[in-house]
């Protein structure tokens, strides 16, 4: 194979490779609560919010904390897991 065709080939195949970095949160999530506070209890962060859970209110705070905390836009911050639980795993990308 030529130079030539071997570049353009190896060239083709890094265009479409990704670095995705993703980070994992567990979350204990306590909505309706008098004053939102976030604890870190071991691997998992103890959050408490204003917001009730109904209408999906509780768990968008919850993102915009997360993404707040951790300096990257709501948008990056997402929930894999829980949606309707207090228990929550929160992806955040890069």
């Amino acid at each position: 194979m030529e130079k030539a065709a071997y570049a353009q080939r190896v060239y083709a195949a890094s265009f479409f490779l990704v670095h995705y970095v993703c980070m994992y949160i567990k979350v204990f999530v306590t909505p309706d609560a008098k004053r939102e506070k976030v604890e870190e209890k071991g691997e998992t962060l103890a959050i408490s919010v204003r917001e009730p859970a109904m209408g999906n209110r509780a768990n968008d705070r919850v993102r915009e904390i997360i993404a707040e905390r951790e300096g990257v836009p709501v948008g990056k911050a997402r929930i894999l897991t829980g949606h309707r639980s207090r228990v929550k795993m929160i992806s955040i990308s890069s």
